[in-house]
């Protein structure tokens, strides 16, 4: 099932600023790791409940969000899963990366995923479980900043220039991270044309190959994640794996180039905002 990628929210002209807490509670409700009470919501908004019932009367009439079947909290409902998926569908690069996020799924037996840049985070589009279990992979509608993840970085390295500074300045600017270190993390990644991440032996890694339009920006990132990359004879064989398909999916586009461009590239990267990690359903 889908997991919906929250609200993404444009500070500028095109948001209602009178209304704006309708929209944090549809995010709220996205991203709470258990469905959220009207209390609940009032108090993490510091909304009065009077103001929070009215937002959650609006979202309910409107089909973004349901009360639970069995409790008095709050789920996703059908109009945002739509969303959803009308958003996934945007992007061109995820229909023809399926048949090979399978390839490589099956041949590595781990969870292969799809990732795009969304503004300044990685935006899991498609997965396709492997036959060995992973701890903590990235459902469909995920988002999580860019130098946050091995799929992340991929993309990140392969950026324009301009582009890269300016997510480097946003990064400093909410204190998420050091530049000087991503900086310095993202020339290997350049050098090495992949991204490593590795955790405890047990969860093993996310090995992230971009893949890339014929100008060399990365349109997209391919990623493996398991418990074999923790041993590292095995990283060479998933590696040329990954690359593979990546490069495959690199002629598709390659025949249609701007059937493939990123459908969000002219929104403010700085005013899309998505919320961080799993989203509930």
């Amino acid at each position: 099932m889908l997991h919906s990628p929250g609200v993404i929210k444009m500070a500028a002209a095109t948001r209602n600023e009178s209304s704006h807490w309708i929209f944090d509670i549809l995010e709220l409700v996205a991203t709470a790791p258990e469905p959220p009470s009207a209390i609940e919501i009032a108090n993490r908004l510091k909304l009065p409940i009077t103001t929070t019932h009215r937002g959650i009367h609006t979202l309910e009439q409107s089909g973004y969000i349901a009360q639970h079947p069995m409790w008095s909290r709050y789920v996703l409902a059908s109009a945002t899963k739509q969303l959803t998926k009308a958003l996934l569908a945007r992007f061109a690069v995820r229909g023809v990366s399926l048949h090979y996020l399978r390839y490589v799924a099956g041949a590595s037996q781990e969870t292969t995923t799809l990732c795009v840049p969304l503004g300044w985070y990685a935006l899991t589009v498609a997965t396709v479980l492997g036959l060995n279990e992973v701890a903590d992979r990235a459902p469909v509608g995920s988002s999580v900043e860019l130098h946050n993840s091995a799929s992340g970085l991929a993309l990140l390295a392969f950026l324009p220039k301009a582009r890269l500074e300016r997510y480097l300045a946003w990064v400093q600017k909410h204190k998420l991270g050091k530049p000087a270190a991503i900086r310095r993390r993202l020339a290997e990644i350049r050098a090495q044309g992949y991204a490593l991440s590795l955790s405890d032996a047990e969860a093993g890694g996310q090995l992230a190959v971009p893949i890339r339009s014929i100008e060399g920006e990365a349109l997209a990132s391919i990623a493996v994640q398991g418990g074999s990359l923790a041993v590292k004879s095995n990283r060479p064989k998933v590696l040329a794996t990954v690359v593979a398909a990546a490069r495959r999916i690199e002629g598709v586009i390659q025949l249609e180039p701007e059937r493939f461009r990123n459908p969000y590239d002219h929104l403010p990267p700085d005013e899309i905002r998505l919320p961080r990690g799993p989203a509930r359903n």
